[in-house]
C-alpha cells in the first residue's frame, strides 16, 4: 500500500478552562500544556482561548493573589516589629494581578496564543436564554432537588466556537474540552462543519504526532481505537490488560500506595479523646479504565508505544460518627509497546515496558464515584447484609 503525503495539519484549537487550569501556585496555565506548546506550532496549530475562559483562569488566580498579599502584608509586619525596621511595603493585589498579565500576554504574544473576545454582537440572546430556562447543553439538566445550574461561562464558549467556525477560512477547528455538556453542544454547533473534538491537549498531540509519520488521518484515529482495544477488551485473553493480569500486578507491585489512609490531624485526635480517630475499608478494590495514548512510533521496528492509565479505587469508612465514607483512588500508567504492520493496518500488542504510580488522593465517596469503580453504593451494603423476606406457602 502506498504510504500518502503529509496531511495539512494546520487547525485552530479552542481550549475549554480544564484543558489550562492548573492548580501550580506559581504558573498561570498548565504548565505540561505551555511546554507542548512549541511541539503543536510545530504541526501549523493556532491556539485560540475564549476570553471567558481566560477570565476564568485569571479570576482563580486573583482569589489566590489575594490571600497571598494579606499573608505576606502579614508577615512583613511581624518581621518589621521583630526587627524594629520598617520593610519594602507589599505591592497591592492590584499590581500582583497586573504583572500576573503581563507576563501571561508576554507568554502568549511569544507563542502566537490568540484570544478570543466574547462576540457579543453574534450572539442570538433570546435563543441563549431559551436554552437557559429549558436546560439544553451546555447548560446543566433540571435537578428537581434545586442543585445550582451551570452552563453560563461554557455557553460564551461554545459561541466563540460558533463564530471561529463561522470565520475560520479553509482551516479546520478543534475543541479541546473534557466538559461533557460542552462536547455535545460543540457537537450540535458543529454539524457540517470540519470539527474534532478532544478530550485532552495530550490527546491531540497522539494524533499530530502519528499525523506527522504519513499516515491517513483515519488511519490514526482506527490506530487509536485499536490501541484502547488492544489494552482492554472484554473477554479478549490476549490485550495487555487480561495479559499481563494489570490488576494483579498493580495490587502486588504498589502494596504502599494502596495501603494509604486519610491523614488523622492533631485536631481529630483532640476531639477523639482517648479513642482516636481511625479508618477502615469498607470495599475491596475497584478498577476504572482512563485513556490511551500514544507515546512514539518507532519507524525502524515498527513499533507503537503507548501509555494506558488505570484508577484503583476503594471506600474507606471513618470510625468517627456521622463522617461520610471517603473513597481512596489511586492513578497508575501502564507503558507499553505494540507491533504495527502498514500493509495490512495490524496492530498487535507484544510486551509491557513498565508500571508507575501517580498521585493517591481522597474523595466523598458518593454513588456515582463508587459505580465508576464498580464498587456497591453503602445502600447496597446495606441492603446485601438484610436478610431476605420469607414468603408464606400459598394456601393449599
Amino acid at each position: 500500500m502506498t504510504r500518502p503525503s503529509r496531511p495539512d495539519l494546520s487547525a485552530i484549537a479552542i481550549l475549554d478552562s480544564n484543558a489550562l487550569f492548573t492548580e501550580n501556585d506559581v504558573e498561570v496555565i498548565n504548565p505540561e500544556f505551555a511546554s507542548a506548546v512549541a511541539d503543536f506550532r510545530e504541526h501549523g496549530t493556532e491556539f485560540v482561548i475564549p476570553q471567558i475562559v481566560i477570565r476564568e483562569i485569571f479570576f482563580r488566580k486573583l482569589v489566590f493573589l489575594r490571600r497571598l498579599e494579606t499573608q505576606l502584608r502579614r508577615n512583613l509586619t511581624t518581621a518589621a516589629r521583630l526587627t524594629d525596621k520598617e520593610l519594602e511595603p507589599v505591592p497591592s493585589r492590584f499590581v500582583l494581578m497586573l504583572r500576573m498579565v503581563r507576563r501571561w500576554k508576554k507568554w502568549s504574544s511569544a507563542h502566537g496564543v490568540r484570544v478570543a473576545r466574547i462576540p457579543f454582537n453574534h450572539i442570538n440572546w433570546k435563543k441563549l436564554c431559551s436554552a437557559s430556562v429549558h436546560r439544553r447543553v451546555p447548560f446543566s439538566p433540571f435537578d428537581p432537588n434545586g442543585k445550582s445550574e451551570k452552563g453560563f461561562r461554557d455557553a460564551l464558549v461554545i459561541e466563540t466556537l460558533k463564530y471561529e467556525l463561522s470565520n475560520r477560512g479553509t482551516k479546520k477547528v478543534v475543541l479541546i474540552s473534557d466538559d461533557e455538556l460542552v462536547t455535545q453542544a460543540a457537537d450540535a454547533c458543529g454539524a457540517g462543519h470540519d470539527l474534532r473534538i478532544y478530550k485532552s491537549a495530550a490527546e491531540y498531540l497522539s494524533y499530530l504526532q502519528l499525523e506527522s509519520k504519513n499516515f491517513l488521518q483515519s488511519l490514526v484515529r482506527y490506530i487509536l481505537d485499536e490501541g484502547a482495544k488492544a489494552f482492554y477488551s472484554a473477554g479478549e485473553p490476549t490485550c495487555i490488560y487480561t495479559r499481563f493480569n494489570i490488576p494483579h500486578r498493580i495490587l502486588t507491585e504498589f502494596p504502599q500506595e494502596l495501603a494509604r489512609k486519610p491523614a488523622v490531624s492533631a485536631l481529630d485526635v483532640f476531639v477523639a479523646g482517648t479513642a482516636p480517630k481511625t479508618y477502615s475499608d469498607a470495599t475491596n478494590d475497584g478498577f476504572q479504565l482512563g485513556v490511551t495514548s500514544v507515546r512514539t512510533y518507532e519507524s525502524e521496528t515498527q513499533r507503537l508505544l503507548f501509555t494506558s492509565t488505570v484508577r484503583v479505587g476503594r471506600a474507606i469508612r471513618s470510625s468517627a460518627v456521622g463522617e461520610l465514607e471517603q473513597i481512596r483512588i489511586a492513578d497508575f500508567k501502564v507503558d507499553w509497546i505494540a507491533s504495527w504492520e502498514p500493509a495490512t493496518y495490524e496492530l498487535k500488542p507484544i510486551e509491557v515496558e513498565r508500571l508507575h504510580a501517580g498521585e493517591v488522593t481522597f474523595e466523598t465517596a458518593t454513588d456515582a464515584l463508587l459505580r465508576s469503580f464498580n464498587l456497591p453504593s453503602l445502600l447496597d451494603r446495606i441492603m446485601a447484609t438484610l436478610p431476605k423476606p420469607v414468603l408464606p406457602n400459598p394456601a393449599s
